[in-house]
């Protein structure tokens, strides 16, 4: 995403589709995915947005949630901290090589029935 500015050019922001609106504030979930993944344990994170909760999916060894969420606390506000974690083995890709967010939406949504 990009805006223009008032001096004719464009500013780069970041890319809309990972940024949400949550509890009133615009969330960039790879800053959480960034944090994450700077646990000693988890390799990788993608967060995903539905229902309105947030989610954080990662790879690595399987971690308890209140060590991931303790590190979240410390770098990030309440609010950004999901409120699920889900270890998988591996993530899904798109053809193209990057995290199929579709196929975790989907698996979450196995998981709720």
């Amino acid at each position: 995403m990009a805006t223009l500015g008032n001096d004719g050019n464009y500013y780069y922001i970041g890319r809309k589709d990972t940024q949400i609106k949550h509890m009133g504030h615009r969330i960039e979930l790879g800053e959480i995915e960034n944090v994450i993944a700077r646990h000693d344990n988890i390799t990788r994170a993608c967060c995903i947005f539905t229902d309105n909760k947030i989610t954080a999916f990662y790879v690595g060894k399987e971690t308890e949630k209140k060590e991931i969420v303790s590190l979240l606390r410390t770098s990030l506000p309440a609010y950004m901290v999901p409120s699920d974690f889900i270890y998988i083995t591996e993530f899904p890709l798109t053809k193209n090589g990057k995290i199929d967010k579709r196929q975790l939406t989907e698996k979450l949504n196995v998981c709720k029935d």
